[in-house]
């Protein structure tokens, strides 16, 4: 292989590098947005949320009911 041609490659793989590194980054901050927006949909109950749709007056969502909520609709 030729000097340049070798040189070529580095730059090409260092350049691959960045954009991984980048990808990394975008999908961590993603998920920091995801679990940002996750906890302000659910701030109205700290339970383990499972997807139903009833439950409104125990946890504040229609679409959601938590597993205590559902043993104790009322608490």
């Amino acid at each position: 292989m030729e000097e340049e041609q070798i040189k070529q490659l580095i730059v090409g793989r260092d350049g691959i590098k960045r954009q991984i590194e980048m990808l990394k980054n975008t999908v961590i901050k993603m998920e920091k947005e995801l679990k940002t927006l996750s906890s302000t949909i659910y701030a109205n109950c700290t339970h383990i949320w499972i997807r139903e749709p009833y439950c409104y007056e125990a946890c504040g969502s229609r679409n959601h009911i938590c597993k205590i909520c559902r043993c104790y609709p009322y608490s």
